[in-house]
């Protein structure tokens, strides 16, 4: 009789546990559609049933910690975070917390101790990107620009694939080495094409692949090389002179009417430099720094894998809505394919 008794009560127990857990998925699952419908105090309500049951989960706690940041409840976000950092430091999951409370430090102000805080979090978990991109660009902010390059190239490293880390490498460096922000522009277009910042990425990228050349005539283009780049001795890490040399002489040849015969559009003209480009990247013996063995890879393969003119018709699909470019994407289904099964090697 004991032993049907205690079995009774192990399977009531167990199943009130069930019950529980099921509760609280329902409500974390709630909670996370009001968050994302913009209902920041709806889900936190959610959020707050949910925890009333099971008080300790690290998961429920780090959801309400985002919603109410989202929310700018500031100091309610600030002290969850340090209260969960307190209780379950170190755990797998807690460096979406060193993010959260880094972020609420910068935002309200004290960038110094956002700055603590994810070296706080890169000491527990030093593979995590977003915690060296958030540190960036909290260090841009207080103008820290070689700090923030160093922790971009971290993100990066990490993962090729995050746009923003992309975006902001190109930005820090390009207008002092237009062709390392080249490269870091163009991978970003390799992962998106639709967005606002793509097309303004886009515009920039051209006026770069243009730099140099200019049209003086129906027939004539005149291509200007600075005299201090051919004097260079001694190349510094990331130099691409052989790009500055190269790049205006094969834009110039687009308009060349041999050419046009063999490349049809626009788009297989781009292809076509794009090519020539890549070409260099592989061939340059000058390869040191951070662009040149992070991002001169990635198209060294495209080119190595026949890609190129698939990006080259995505970008001209995409971003200026070139009928042509979309007419031979629709025509060459397995070469998408292709280029898109790559490209899940770099995410």
């Amino acid at each position: 009789m004991k032993t049907i008794i205690l079995l009774l009560l192990t399977y009531l127990c167990s199943y009130q546990a069930a019950a529980q857990y099921d509760d609280v998925k329902q409500l974390m699952i709630q909670g996370a559609t009001l968050h994302d419908s913009g209902k920041y105090d709806d889900a936190i309500a959610k959020y707050d049933e949910a925890l009333a049951i099971d008080p300790r989960n690290m998961e429920l706690q780090y959801e309400k910690s985002f919603s109410l940041y989202a929310a700018k409840r500031f100091d309610e976000a600030r002290k969850l975070c340090e209260k969960m950092i307190d209780n379950f430091k170190g755990i797998a999951g807690m460096e979406n917390v060193y993010c959260n409370l880094g972020s609420i430090y910068d935002d309200t102000g004290d960038p110094k101790k956002a700055i603590k805080t994810y070296n706080k979090g890169i000491d527990y978990f030093p593979g995590f990107s977003l915690l060296y991109f958030n540190r960036g660009l909290t260090q841009m902010k207080i103008k820290e620009y070689d700090d923030a390059l160093v922790s971009l190239k971290k993100s990066a490293t990490l993962r090729t694939s995050h746009l923003s880390t992309n975006y902001w490498l190109a930005e820090l460096v390009v207008n002092d080495n237009k062709y390392a922000g080249l490269l870091a522009y163009l991978t970003y277009l390799v992962f998106d094409r639709q967005t606002e910042r793509a097309a303004g990425i886009w515009k920039t990228t051209n006026k770069i692949l243009e730099a140099g050349v200019t049209r003086t005539g129906a027939n004539s283009t005149t291509i200007n090389i600075s005299m201090d780049m051919l004097n260079k001795k001694k190349k510094p890490e990331d130099d691409f002179s052989s790009l500055e040399l190269m790049v205006p002489l094969m834009t110039a040849s687009k308009s060349d009417s041999a050419l046009k015969s063999i490349t049809k559009d626009e788009a297989g003209a781009l292809s076509f430099q794009m090519q020539l480009v890549f070409g260099l990247l592989k061939n340059s013996e000058n390869k040191k720094g951070f662009f040149w063995t992070h991002y001169a890879p990635i198209f060294d393969e495209m080119k190595e894998k026949g890609h190129v003119e698939t990006f080259a018709r995505l970008l001209k699909a995409d971003l200026e809505k070139d009928s042509g470019a979309k007419s031979w994407l629709e025509t060459h289904p397995d070469e998408l394919v292709a280029f898109q099964t790559w490209l899940e090697g770099y995410k």
